[in-house]
């Protein structure tokens, strides 16, 4: 496995953690973040849905899915941004950022593998704004 699939692959494992907790043990984490425990089905629901994503991150990096790679640095990359405008501008509260602080490591460390690998980390195909790009054969 290449170092930027093990980039992918251990933060798929933290993922796995993650979820499990969230979907078997929801007070847990609600009591250490100080956050209010109302009713639980939202935070079981948040971890069947964030095990379904480890499940795409193991197989991913199993497959050397080069351009996932990529793709994971550009969004965990944006998380911390979107959690700062949550805390400033929607109330939520800031102990919620060490999470950000966690996809913001794993983006850090899965772009450093690929630059290691001169593998570009943004591509101008990446956009998903922009309309695909012609092959030369059509």
């Amino acid at each position: 496995m290449s170092t930027p699939a093990k980039t992918i692959y251990y933060f798929a494992l933290y993922l796995v953690g993650a979820g499990l907790t969230l979907l078997l043990f929801p007070r847990f984490p609600l009591a250490i973040l100080s956050l209010e425990i109302e009713g639980l089905t939202w935070i079981r629901i948040l971890g069947m849905l964030v095990l379904v994503f480890a499940y795409y991150y193991l197989n991913l990096a199993r497959n050397e899915v080069t351009d996932f790679f990529r793709w994971t640095v550009h969004t965990r990359s944006l998380v911390p941004l979107v959690f700062a405008a949550f805390i400033l501008l929607a109330g939520m509260k800031p102990i919620l950022m060490l999470f950000a602080l966690g996809d913001l490591a794993g983006a850090l460390w899965t772009a450093w593998a690929l630059h290691g690998a001169s593998i570009q980390i943004y591509q101008r195909r990446d956009n998903p704004f922009l309309p695909p790009l012609r092959s030369a054969a059509s």
